[in-house]
């Protein structure tokens, strides 16, 4: 997105950070500056905590094969964006099945009921704007990021286990995801053999 006029209520945008990740929201308003049409502020529906919060969240989760890392809040609030600055992209689908009325009352009526317990790997921004737009719940970086980390977890088979034994002893993983992580651990390890 180069200028606020690319933008329309019930885009699905990203929004690339520093950290290397994509956040993404669902836009309800577009409001640019009047002097400058690269800057303004969007009011956005989103999962949103800070960068920092959300890396520890992504590594709480997937360590704990995702029992842990509920550290953000679906919320519709105002940002303010540069687009010289701020890399900001709409989302294309193939098929979008919603129109962009619709995708904004899918995103409020959620905001309003929103009894979900964030799971930054099964329940993130990315799975919630996916969903406002086309009714599923994906997330194209969470399935990036599980298939590294778990190759690398698994690649050191005695560090995992010392690591699943530790959660397991300190009350931060419960006995079925702890069997769960056992059986997937071992499942990797014979598949590389």
């Amino acid at each position: 997105v180069e200028k606020f006029d690319d933008l329309t209520p019930g885009d699905h945008i990203a929004i690339h950070r520093v950290a290397g990740y994509e956040h993404h929201a669902i836009v309800i308003e577009v409001h640019p500056n009047s002097e400058d049409n690269t800057r303004g502020l969007l009011r956005v529906i989103h999962r949103s905590a800070h960068a920092k919060t959300v890396v520890k969240g992504i590594l709480l989760c997937m360590i704990t094969i995702g029992q842990f890392g509920n550290l953000a809040y679906l919320r519709e609030e105002n940002v303010k964006y540069n687009l010289k600055k701020d890399d900001v992209y709409i989302i294309q689908y193939k098929n979008k099945p919603f129109t962009r009325s619709k995708i904004i009352r899918r995103a409020r009526a959620e905001v309003e009921r929103d009894d979900t317990h964030f799971n930054i790997a099964a329940d993130n921004c990315e799975h919630f704007a996916n969903w406002c737009a086309t009714g599923e719940y994906y997330s194209h970086q969470i399935g990036l990021i599980k298939g590294a980390l778990q190759n690398l977890l698994y690649s050191d088979n005695e560090g995992y286990k010392r690591m699943l034994n530790y959660l397991s002893e300190n009350g931060l993983m419960c006995d079925d995801c702890l069997k769960e992580a056992r059986k997937v651990q071992e499942k990797c390890r014979l598949n590389q053999a």
